[in-house]
């Protein structure tokens, strides 16, 4: 998936969703799944978010510009798809993602310290609850980076390295191998 196409999925999908509304039609849960997923898509790709960096966070202003434009949108759409979809595993994980990014507008470590940080722990461990494999264990990643990152009293080197090395196990993937390794070396 390249950003143009991410960047016209996200058009083409609000297009449609724009004429369901403007038509009266039923809006189908899978469409606002797709279309959050574009903008989750976009997101990553134009802050190479999602990713442990050893020496660096991502919220810059250019980041928080990019968050800012997609971010609201995305959970407003998953939260929709979640909830009609419920128990998807595919809405589950779009929903946590979009719920990060649009979070990370305060800027990572804030967010972490507030309420906004403990709603994504709780989406991380519901992830876990409900469909632990999902996505190579993104419940585990997520959490895993939570407890690495997140600035004292909340970052724990022991539940970080739990939940890195259960999400390796699940999926011994590059993205899981790198955390690994992010959280040893830090």
């Amino acid at each position: 998936r390249s950003l143009r196409d991410c960047e016209q999925a996200v058009e083409l999908f609000e297009k449609v969703i724009e004429r369901c509304e403007a038509t009266g039609e039923d809006l189908d849960p899978r469409l606002c799944l797709e279309a959050a997923q574009a903008r989750n898509a976009v997101m990553r790709i134009r802050t190479h978010s999602n990713t442990l960096h050893i020496t660096r966070m991502l919220d810059t202003p250019e980041n928080k510009k990019v968050w800012r434009k997609h971010g609201p949108r995305a959970v407003e759409l998953a939260s929709k798809a979640k909830a009609a979809l419920e128990p998807d595993p595919e809405a589950l994980v779009c929903y946590a993602d979009a719920y990060f990014f649009a979070n990370s507008i305060k800027g990572v470590l804030a967010a972490a310290t507030t309420g906004s940080g403990l709603k994504f722990k709780g989406n991380s461990k519901e992830l876990i609850k409900r469909c632990e494999k999902a996505e190579g264990g993104i419940g585990h990643a997520y959490l895993g980076a939570f407890f690495l990152m997140a600035p004292w009293p909340l970052s724990n080197a022991k539940a970080s390295e739990q939940h890195l090395t259960a999400a390796y196990k699940i999926a011994p993937c590059r993205r899981n191998a790198y955390y690994l390794g992010v959280m040893h070396y830090r």
